[in-house]
């Protein structure tokens, strides 16, 4: 999910304890955010984001270690506070730990709702990907804020509105939870109409996904041998595309760089084009428009390389095409 969606999800656990705290709110709120540190390797669109997102800081196994240290900055952080306006400091770095683990948790767990997936059990590098949430899933943010909104008030008022803090916290994460089954039930209903009518195909596969095309769409990419099949709904019908696979290893060797072989590692279905000097490559997962790679290799001692990535807007634009 987007950075936003994580500062919403570790907002609503740190306004959950009751008294409130600021320093467990900042708990929460860091450790939600702490997973996409590795973000300092390269941006959207960089070959630092497609090697290293989601990998070693993601990994389940060290998020009680990323998060203890992250607690310990924060309580000596309280002291300094204190220091400089006179703040009580924060009562232990154990209790801090524990909501900054929570918030670490809970971002690792839905991380790997979409299909980039995660590195859960770093070292190993295989990604967890369950293929059920788009990563800018509208319904997902609006049930957030509104989660948000309403302990605010709570916060502010609370007098005036009944529910406690931590019922609402529990309401909008139960609400979350209905919202994922429900995708769940739509994706089963689409593969379902797949198998129906693809059932010759999906016996020659030696794999396939059932993944989400933006705002309660889906798309089956079935592989094959020789070629990629990506089946849309469109219109109540279902459209198959078909894209031959290229072996990488064909390619001339000038043309197998470093980028190459990260990109390669990056894609779960590799689409390879090859014109004269020029190579361009995709996720078939995605949009074209996600993270499309160009090479030129008319020089191949310096090579023109390039992984494009939707500006803001573009993204909206993403969402809503009919081909995706």
């Amino acid at each position: 999910m987007i950075i936003f969606d994580h500062i919403l999800m570790g907002s609503i656990i740190g306004l959950s304890f009751q008294p409130f705290d600021g320093y467990i709110l900042a708990a929460a709120v860091g450790g939600s955010l702490l997973p996409d540190i590795d973000l300092v390797h390269g941006g959207p669109g960089t070959i630092g984001y497609l090697d290293k997102h989601r990998t070693y800081t993601h990994s389940l196994l060290l998020a009680p270690a990323f998060s203890f240290l992250l607690s310990l900055i924060i309580y000596g952080g309280s002291f300094l506070f204190k220091f400089l306006v006179g703040l009580q400091p924060a009562d232990s770095v154990l209790t801090l730990w524990f909501w900054c683990l929570l918030g670490t948790i809970v971002h690792l767990l839905v991380d790997i709702l979409n299909p980039f997936g995660t590195s859960l059990w770093w070292p190993k590098k295989d990604r967890v990907a369950t293929d059920i949430l788009f990563e800018f899933d509208f319904a997902f943010s609006f049930i957030l804020i509104l989660g948000i909104i309403v302990m605010f008030l709570k916060l502010l008022f609370p007098e005036r509105f009944g529910p406690e803090r931590f019922h609402v916290a529990l309401i909008t994460y139960l609400v979350l939870t209905v919202h994922i089954l429900l995708m769940v039930l739509s994706r089963i209903d689409f593969k379902k109409r797949i198998k129906d009518k693809f059932m010759n195909l999906l016996e020659e596969t030696k794999g396939a996904s059932f993944v989400p095309a933006g705002l309660w769409r889906w798309k089956a990419i079935l592989e094959t041998e020789d070629k990629h099949y990506v089946i849309r709904l469109h219109s109540q019908n279902l459209n198959c595309e078909e894209s031959p696979k290229t072996d990488l290893s064909a390619l001339p060797p000038h043309m197998l760089v470093k980028e190459v072989d990260i990109y390669n590692k990056y894609a779960r279905y590799l689409s390879v084009q090859v014109q004269y000097d020029r190579l361009s490559m995709s996720n078939l997962i995605y949009s074209l428009k996600v993270f499309p790679f160009t090479g030129c290799f008319a020089d191949p001692k310096k090579p023109l390389i390039k992984i494009g990535k939707p500006k803001c807007l573009q993204w909206l634009r993403v969402l809503c095409e009919r081909h995706y």
